[in-house]
């Protein structure tokens, strides 16, 4: 896919988690407006920001970018400043982490670096689903309370 359906497609997600969120109690939702994180939002009296990414490539791995080859600097979970990171399939459920125990696996585990998104200009480590740390489901049918 190009960048720009790719960016648009990853903040109907950003909405979509906006308004999941919204259901679970938070409240000054907002979203899409800041380089260190995508939405951020009031829960149990405290701001909470969240990094949301989506991949349109369904396989049994997921990859998270931490460098942009193009502009040569970190990216994705190497630049970002979220609290929490989530991680869509297209747009059907997600998973959440804290992001400093998302980082603490990858430090630990150092997954495979592969080259991806538009043009290969990202480098991305790929981690097998099943060897991800326990994350929250986001159901946007069910959820139960992780705050």
């Amino acid at each position: 896919m190009a960048f720009a359906t790719d960016l648009k497609k990853g903040q109907e997600n950003e909405r979509r988690f906006a308004h999941w969120l919204e259901e679970k109690g938070a409240t000054e939702i907002k979203y899409n407006a800041w380089k260190d994180y995508d939405v951020m939002a009031t829960l149990g009296g405290r701001i909470r920001t969240f990094e949301i990414k989506t991949d349109f490539a369904t396989t049994e791995n997921v990859a998270i970018e931490f460098f942009c080859l193009r502009r040569k600097e970190p990216s994705g979970i190497s630049s970002t400043r979220a609290d929490y990171w989530v991680q869509f399939e297209g747009y059907g459920n997600g998973m959440m982490w804290k992001t400093s125990d998302l980082l603490d696996f990858i430090r630990s585990n150092k997954p495979k670096m592969v080259y991806g998104g538009d043009g290969k200009m990202s480098l991305m480590f790929l981690v097998k689903k099943e060897e991800l740390p326990p994350s929250r489901l986001i159901s946007f049918d069910v959820g139960n309370g992780y705050f």
